[in-house]
């Protein structure tokens, strides 16, 4: 598939969907409970795992200095389980595949490598990358999607992709755009900025990830694509 073929990927599927569900971010999570059983049985001290964090649109709209792991909240096989609404949900469930952190059976995780989307979070950090693939392995091969924000770990590229080295079958990574929503300072961006942004990226990013097979695409907050390229193309 072309990278304009792929460009529109993630607004198509925030309208439509390729499946009849909108995908799920999955984020980074650590276990911090003292009193957490499998962590004592395991013997795992604050181990990282993946969980559900919340629908693509509903990610998309917070605020960025909001994001992140909710310590408070418990480790429970409920917050990672796959609701199936309709007939179109099941006849697709051979699509999806399940992660399970070998120490902690309640962090079991069923996805759509397909649809579901990896945020890799502004503070992630090579250390964390290491022990998820040590503890999960090849099953860190499924993720195929990735988000990341622009002024968090794309703003030191060389950092990002040595996390991402750690999952090895990514095909497009989006660079969400920061529009200033939120802040009480600067002015929300035009579009012509959030272009010229993408612009000044992509002049960047390109020479960079020119080894990689993947597709990059710049995204503001309503998943609308302000440009991109694959990056091993000419």
């Amino acid at each position: 598939m072309s990278y304009n073929e792929e460009r529109g990927a993630l607004g198509v599927r925030l309208a439509l969907g390729q499946t009849s569900r909108e995908p799920r971010v999955i984020q980074i999570a650590c276990c911090h409970s003292p009193t957490c059983l499998e962590c004592r049985r395991s013997r795992l001290n604050c181990p990282y795992y993946f969980r559900v964090s919340c629908r693509l649109s509903t990610f998309l709209q917070q605020d960025l200095a909001e994001l992140g792991e909710d310590e408070e909240v418990p480790l429970e096989a409920e917050q990672n389980s796959l609701s199936i609404h309709n007939e179109s949900d099941r006849m697709s469930l051979h699509r999806y595949v399940r992660l399970q952190h070998p120490g902690l059976p309640s962090s079991n995780l069923v996805f759509h490598p397909e649809v579901d989307i990896l945020w890799l979070h502004f503070d992630a950090e090579t250390e964390i990358a290491y022990e998820l693939r040590r503890s999960y392995g090849r099953q860190l091969d499924h993720f195929k999607n990735v988000i990341v924000e622009e002024t968090g770990l794309w703003g030191n590229l060389e950092k990002a992709l040595e996390i991402m080295r750690s999952f090895r079958n990514i095909q497009i990574v989006h660079v969400w755009l920061e529009s200033n929503r939120y802040d009480e300072v600067e002015t929300q961006r035009t579009t012509e900025e959030l272009l010229e942004v993408a612009r000044k990226l992509q002049m960047r990013d390109r020479p960079a990830l020119r080894r990689l097979n993947w597709v990059v695409n710049y995204v503001d907050d309503d998943g609308q694509v302000y440009g991109g390229f694959r990056a091993n193309s000419n």
